[in-house]
């Protein structure tokens, strides 16, 4: 449910930088979304692999085999796994780099060419 939940946001976040990028046709639309599919890609591969070192292999299973059985021990043991750690560390790290790279908006004034005569 975590983990859906993070693919949904992550494709309205494709969607968003798409939508963003337009102004530069469909080149912009497609290589705004394809950061994102990079980035997610390649950023859940190194957090699965940080993930991994420190998470043990039983998962949340070793501090909570000695509950009852109740509602919340069941929804840790199916909610609490490797890749839902790596999900949410890749999306804090990439919250902090959307959040820079969509706070700015790109500079789209042509700039003269330096060493070039200078106009009156």
């Amino acid at each position: 449910m975590i983990a859906t939940a993070i693919f949904i946001f992550h494709a309205v976040l494709a969607s968003f930088v798409g939508y963003r990028e337009r102004k530069e046709g469909a080149n912009g639309i497609v290589l705004g979304i394809a950061m994102v599919v990079l980035l997610f890609a390649i950023g859940w591969t190194l957090s699965t692999f940080l993930t991994t070192l420190v998470w043990p292999e039983r998962g949340v299973g070793l501090f909570i085999d000695d509950w009852k059985d109740t509602a919340l021990k069941r929804f840790l043991y199916r909610e609490a796994t490797t890749d839902t750690a790596s999900l949410l560390l890749l999306s804090a790290g990439e919250a902090a780099f959307y959040n820079w790279y969509l706070r700015k908006e790109p500079d789209r004034r042509e700039h003269p060419k330096e060493g070039g005569v200078s106009g009156v």
